[in-house]
């Protein structure tokens, strides 16, 4: 029986083993090997990696031995080897101190310094040391060969310091920089760089970087200084200025000979510090730093030149985990591209992330998330390396190796397989990251003075110009896809050229090479002076010189050309000897190199003796021809004169603005061989003279776009497009929309675009001054606030609504504040005032509400609970709007009865402006109503007609009723169809249309019995008489059904759409063209066969239906389907999806609203969308677009329509729901496993498992026969 016992345990121990072995298999994954303790000494600092050949070398400061080495080979670490330096000692004279009696010179060991590898195979030791006796720390160096370690004699590099940085570049030079103390021969502290190019043996003079006398108070501990040096010659340099702690950064680009202006990381951010600035290749810089951006939260935040550091985006918030702490990152190139960061203070040890393309769906670089290692090995090692605060990294033969020092002085090493790794990532897009229309970018958050000028150059590229009121002259470059910061503009210091920035009013243009010229005129307190010119590369922040171009001017006008070349016009009113008085012309092209000689455009009589503003004259050259216009203030009139042979002779002055008083402002553009000639007055608005090559008058002056004068004109009207493929006028509308008009040769054809998108949400924020640029198909708005905000709206063509056809664009999507979670299906109607109202039930553990919001303006107000029922439900609201009475149903109660209420369109924001609702009359006591999914409707009379079902018991039917006092009371309910004496289980989902001559329609659904609730036919029925009596129920359709409309379309015949029920929510219709007498067989609608919810249909009152749903599209992007019911071809054209935000993470159901006299049709979707913090959250999404107003179109003339193609007996929809099937054959399982349940486990585990239970039973089996 002993034997037996040990037997069966024996078995136990070994099954329990056989079932947990495979499940240690299960978790393995990239691990950290075991840390090792490489100094051992509790001694231990500032420890250094490098790897040379193929050997690690872990270097450390011990405080008793110095400098103290270990090397690993083959995977594992050697034991640690003191490889002192020492360094003479100095007397108060700076004399070496000797041992009076052997009479050796003293020396001391270093105990403190960095060290790196010296960029020739060996090794680089820095440390402070008095080299003379009393005076200051000099930065001293030392060098070594890794197979020896033999010092050589240290030398000063730099005589008094307190801090440095030292890297070896991808050829081999040394780079240093270093905090400068001292005052030697008239050079001030500050920073400065140094290099050598034979491993430290020698050293070039310092270069200032920045001066700075904080740096005397900084300490080795305490200094922050990045160093990175680039292929080519670019170098990067960042440091915490002493004095703010705030971080500084500056770049040279000749390999250290000279260095850019220090410039503040993250001026806005006041705790900007600890940067790291990292070559990423191809001219792109890394900038990481820590901040608290806007807010008090420390954070790390990266941002990435793409032009070598002229330009840089908006940063993002990166890397989480660490807190905000950048001091004690390590980053190195990682092997497959991109950079490898290493940083401690976590509490699962080392955190490792990657910058770089991290997936083949990424197109460009981004930082993973942070990723930490489990660690094998015991709590103890695990709790020291976790204290690590600071790593040193190296990435080299497929591992990454971390070194680094814990509290107690000891130095630790992990290591890691780097390429099993796996950098997660989440790319959070923001709402306006695919815009494609009307989406604002703000250049200037304060301190614009004036619209931004746009630039254009060679290509996408891009600048904006404008004046800050503290920084002058501040400019954005774009590549064509980001735009990157703000920064303000410097002049390069050379002895020649004028010096000085570029004043404020100076004009802009670019020339033919892509360079940006800045002209204005020097004044210097005088009425004239002469125009100079300066310019900078597109995209850089640097002018060139100014050059001298005309001697003296009163005003000008700067302009580039379509052929290229720029065009300036100036007037001169004194006299002189090298000219006279009056208008003159002259060109710059990159082919003369040089400016031309001033050519007269009009003599003196026209302007002498008065003063002139820039906005005074215009000049244009299109299509060979030249062309000015001018303002004569003696003579009250504006002028006009063109040039056929480039501006060497000129036309005769042509008065453009006969018999109007007071013009200004003129602007002249090419209208073919013809000119076309605007100005404005300040009584009549825009008026336009047409003129012919000759200079000849064709017509006018005459009004145009009647409807713009004072406050919309003195916002800054703009001509724009000259030499481009079509010629615009742009006209502020209000502070927020455009009028943009083009010119189709005999006329102007407007439209309105509203500014939408943009952080403007106050009035202090809207426009008051605009300025416009166009450029293939991109119309760009630069507005300026009262407040100093500046932002640019790009405006395509082809997506903003304007230069085609109305009715073509839907406006961006707006989002709602968030919503709480249970969102029903919104109503959506739309009033006169364009007002969209939007009315939805939420259902929570704590009961159901009916919330309402509205949107206008391209604004959302805020949700507002307007129906809280004490008890029961509050769903399936509807909604109706007559007038200025807004009218709302619902079903409400523990019953479902439905009750109404009215609202005025204007007050319905207010929460206390909805009284009470009321219920609907019905077949029982308004206490025992019940009822569901009621619907309303309105006729021409203003009479609000409402249809419900009562889906069971005795009482079950269609029941219909009306008000015609706006609500005040209603009518007794009628029985549209008895379903209780039909014999039906059950019936719901009613529609209801009302005809221009009163005939009413009514659609329901039959369905089986409760608890399957699965409709089985799809019923109309008419009436003529109010709905005192009702028709016989007309079958339409069977099979399963759900969300019934019910329309009047072209003809005035009833149309009615249903979806299939199920998962892919298909659109089906029947419509009939003899008032409901007969109805066409049921057909799909094209292009609607699978949407993701409920679909919107609204109707014009004159046979014009709308239709929308959501739709996926390949890549799992949702959009907006729409589509319109042509009455002359009864059929269906669908538009091109509308692509929803990538924020949008779920669309689902759409409600229209149609505002058929102003011609706005409006979407309202049901949607989830990313929110600020982790995850998304419900909103409502709204977009609108134009339609062709009613009445505008042919007029509707009834029955003249193709009678549709009428069914015979009833059509089985092809919709049977798919019942849940098992499939024939088991899944396969993988990796010898088995699916049990909800889990998978090893088929090893599984026999253990199985024998463990047969031993226990066996053991039963034997205990109990001994006690028998």
């Amino acid at each position: 029986m002993r034997l037996l016992r040990i037997t069966i345990v024996t078995s136990v121990i070994v099954s329990l083993f056989a079932l947990c072995w495979p499940l240690r298999g299960m978790a393995e994954g990239p691990s950290w090997g075991r840390p090792v303790n490489l100094s051992r000494s509790g001694a231990a600092s500032d420890p250094s990696l490098l790897y040379e050949g193929d050997q690690t070398y872990a270097l450390w400061w011990d405080s008793y031995d110095g400098v103290t080495v270990a090397v690993r080979s083959d995977g594992e670490w050697g034991n640690p080897t003191p490889v002192p330096i020492s360094d003479y000692l100095y007397d108060a004279s700076g004399s070496i101190r000797i041992n009076a009696t052997t009479g050796v010179y003293l020396r001391d060991t270093i105990r403190s310094g960095s060290i790196t590898a010296d960029g020739t195979g060996g090794v680089a030791a820095f440390f402070l040391a008095r080299a003379e006796g009393s005076g200051p720390l000099a930065l001293r160096q030392t060098r070594a060969a890794l197979d020896t370690f033999d010092w050589a004699a240290a030398q000063t590099v730099v005589s008094a310091a307190s801090g440095w940085r030292a890297v070896p570049g991808p050829d081999g030079t040394l780079h240093l920089a270093v905090f400068y103390t001292g005052r030697d021969e008239g050079t001030l502290p500050g920073v400065y760089y140094l290099r050598s190019e034979d491993g430290g043996e020698s050293w070039s003079d310092m270069v200032l970087v920045a001066e700075s006398l904080y740096v005397r108070r900084a300490t080795p501990e305490k200094s922050h200084i990045s160093l990175s040096a680039v292929e080519g010659g670019a170098i990067y340099l960042a440091w915490n200025e002493p004095g703010t702690g705030r971080a500084l950064w500056s770049w040279s680009q000749d390999g250290g000979d000279t260095w850019s202006p220090s410039r503040l990381v993250a001026p806005d951010d006041p705790k900007a510090s600890n940067a790291h600035l990292e070559s990423l290749g191809d001219g792109r810089v890394l900038l990481l730093w820590e901040g608290t951006g806007t807010g008090d939260a420390p954070a790390l935040y990266s941002s990435v030149s793409p032009d070598g550091g002229s330009n840089w985006p908006k940063p993002d918030a990166v890397l989480s985990l660490l807190n905000g702490g950048a001091a004690g990152l390590a980053l190195q190139p990682h092997p497959a591209g991109g950079l490898l960061l290493a940083a401690g203070g976590v509490a699962d040890g080392p955190a490792l992330a990657r910058f770089g393309k991290l997936g083949e769906e990424i197109v460009a670089d981004a930082w993973s998330d942070c990723v930490t290692l489990p660690h094998v090995t015991g709590a103890a090692e695990r709790l020291r390396v976790a204290s690590v605060e600071r790593w040193q990294a190296v990435a080299a033969a497929g591992e990454i190796i971390l070194t680094g020092v814990d509290p107690s002085g000891d130095v630790w090493a992990l290591s890691s397989a780097i390429d099993t790794l796996e950098w997660p990532t989440v790319v959070a897009p923001t709402w306006e990251e695919d815009a494609d229309s009307n989406a604002g970018h703000t250049l200037a958050a304060t301190g614009a003075v004036g619209p931004p000028t746009l630039v254009q150059g060679n290509g996408p590229a891009r600048q904006a110009f404008w004046w800050d009121s503290v920084e002058g002259l501040v400019s954005a470059y774009s590549d064509g896809a980001v735009w990157y910061s703000a920064q303000a503009a410097r002049a390069e210091a050379t002895e020649s050229g004028v010096p000085g920035p570029v004043p404020f009013g100076a004009q802009l243009a670019t020339n033919s090479a892509g360079d940006v010229i800045a002209c204005w005129i020097a004044r210097e307190g005088a009425a004239e002076g002469p125009v100079l010119c300066r310019s900078q590369a597109i995209g850089l922040h640097l002018w060139a010189d100014a050059a001298v171009v005309a001697e003296s001017a009163t005003a000008f006008r700067l302009r580039a050309g379509g052929d290229g070349a720029l065009h300036l016009l100036l007037a001169r009113s004194a006299e002189a000897e090298e000219a006279s008085a009056g208008l003159y012309y002259l060109t710059y092209s990159e082919e003369a190199g040089e400016w031309s000689e001033p050519v007269q455009v009009a003599p003196v009589g026209l302007i002498e003796g008065s003063a002139l503003s820039d906005s005074d004259l215009d000049v244009d050259a299109t299509n060979g021809q030249r062309r000015a216009a001018w303002l004569d203030p003696m003579a009250g009139a504006l002028f006009y004169s063109g040039s056929a042979d480039g501006g060497v002779t000129w036309s005769a002055p042509l008065n453009a603005s006969e018999g109007v008083a007071e013009p200004a402002h003129p602007q002249v553009a090419a209208d073919g061989d013809n000119t076309i000639y605007v100005f404005q007055t300040a009584g009549s608005g825009l008026l336009q003279t047409r003129i012919d090559a000759s200079g000849g008058l064709v017509d006018g002056p005459k009004s145009i776009l009647s409807s713009y004068s004072g406050a919309a004109l003195r916002s800054g009207w703009q001509l724009a497009g000259q030499g481009t493929d079509r010629l615009l006028l742009v006209v502020p509308e209000s502070p927020v929309a455009v009028a943009i008009a083009t010119w189709l040769g005999d006329g102007w054809s407007e439209q309105v675009v509203p500014l939408s998108g943009a952080a403007s949400s106050t009035p202090a924020d809207e426009a008051a001054a605009m300025a416009a640029h166009y450029q293939e198909g991109l119309l760009s708005i630069t507005t300026v606030s009262e407040a100093g905000q500046a932002v640019l709206w790009d405006l395509p063509a082809a997506a903003s609504g304007w230069g085609q056809e109305e009715g073509e664009i839907w406006s961006w999507p707006v989002r709602s504040a968030s919503l709480a979670e249970g969102v029903g299906r919104p109503a959506a109607q739309i009033d006169g005032d364009l007002r969209v109202h939007v009315l939805w039930h939420t259902g929570s553990p704590y009961g159901d509400a009916l919330w309402y919001a509205q949107w206008l303006d391209t604004k959302w107000s805020a949700p507002v609970q307007v129906v809280r029922p004490d008890e029961g439900i509050a769903r399936d609201p509807d909604l109706a709007v007559i007038g200025e009475h807004l009218h709302a149903v619902w079903s409400a109660g523990f019953d479902g009865g439905p009750e109404a209420t009215v609202t005025y369109t204007s007050d319905a924001s207010a929460a206390s402006s909805w009284p009470l609702g009321r219920a609907l009359p019905g077949p029982v006591s308004p206490r025992n109503a019940i009822g569901a999914h009621p619907a309303l409707t309105a006729d021409l009379a203003g009479t609000v007609h409402a249809v419900y079902a009562v889906p069971i018991n005795q009482y079950r039917g269609i029941y219909y009723t009306q008000s015609s006092d706006r609500g005040e009371t209603w009518r007794a309910s009628s029985l549209v169809f008895d379903a209780a004496v039909a014999g039906w289980a059950m019936v719901d989902d009613p529609a209801i249309a009302v005809d221009h001559d009163g005939t009413l329609y009514v659609a329901w659904v039959r369905q089986d019995l409760a608890g399957i609730s699965r409709s089985r036919g799809l019923y109309v029925a008419q009436s003529d008489d109010g709905g005192e009596r009702w028709s016989e129920p007309r079958f339409v359709s069977e099979g399963e059904c759900e969300n019934i409309t019910l329309v009047l379309a072209a003809g005035g015949g009833p149309h009615l759409l249903w979806q299939e029920a199920g998962s892919e929510h298909g659109v089906w219709e029947s419509y009939s063209s003899d008032s409901g007498a007969r109805w066409s067989l049921p057909s799909r609608v094209r292009g609607y066969a699978a949407l993701e919810g409920a679909a919107g249909i609204a109707t014009d009152g004159q046979g014009r239906l709308f239709l929308a749903g959501i739709q996926a599209e390949d890549g799992g992007r949702q959009a907006l389907l729409t589509a319109k019911w042509e009455r002359s071809t009864q059929q269906w054209t669908i538009d091109e999806p509308v692509l929803l935000p990538r924020a949008v993470t779920e669309a689902t159901d759409v409600s229209l609203a149609l505002e058929p006299d102003a011609g706005r049709l409006a979407a309202i979707v049901s949607a989830r969308a990313l929110s600020e913090g982790e995850g998304d959250e419900p909103v409502l999404l709204a977009m609108s677009r134009p339609v062709e107003p009613r009445g505008v179109g042919p007029e509707w003339l009834g029955d003249a329509q193709v009678a549709p193609t009428t069914q015979a007996q009833p059509t089985t929809m092809p919709s049977v729901t798919p019942q849940a099937s098992v499939p024939a054959e088991a899944p396969t399982s993988a990796n010898g496993t088995v699916a049990v349940g909800p889990m998978t486990v090893p088929i090893l585990s599984i026999g253990g498992i199985v024998l463990v239970a047969l031993l226990v039973a066996g053991v039963l089996v034997v205990r109990g026969r001994a006690r028998l």
